[in-house]
């Protein structure tokens, strides 16, 4: 106890941390989110666009095809996604699909196995999107 602070006092100081350090999660979640979300993205282009150079590119195969995985960034200090979100894009450069947290969810990473993880620079990406 603190010398010459009520116990309530005390009480209500330590909920109101409590409630501030929720608050700042909980604003840090949404705000990941937002940035991650691929609003307005169709194709590889549009992701350049959007979230930059991924930062790494992995082949994918599903259904006896071949689609590129690109994993995004964790831009949100607060946020604490067990992975990267995960974008997937098919040979022609469009989105598929997107996970926001493929760690969480093992159906994502069931479904869209990864086979080869390509080397990446600025040159790679500029080729795999003219390939695209």
């Amino acid at each position: 106890m603190i010398a010459g602070v009520s116990r309530s006092a005390q009480t209500v100081c330590w909920c109101a941390v409590l409630v501030l350090l929720f608050g700042m999660w909980l604003s840090s979640e949404l705000i990941y989110a937002s940035r991650i979300c691929p609003t307005r993205v169709r194709t590889v282009a549009d992701h350049l666009r959007r979230f930059g150079a991924p930062q790494f590119v992995h082949e994918v195969q599903h259904d006896g095809s071949t689609f590129y995985e690109f994993t995004g960034s964790q831009p949100s200090l607060l946020a604490l996604p067990s992975s990267p979100p995960a974008y997937i894009y098919d040979s022609q450069g469009r989105l598929v699909t997107w996970c926001s947290d493929p760690g969480d969810q093992p159906a994502f990473r069931q479904s869209w196995r990864r086979t080869i993880t390509l080397p990446l620079d600025k040159d790679a990406v500029k080729r795999l999107v003219a390939a695209l």
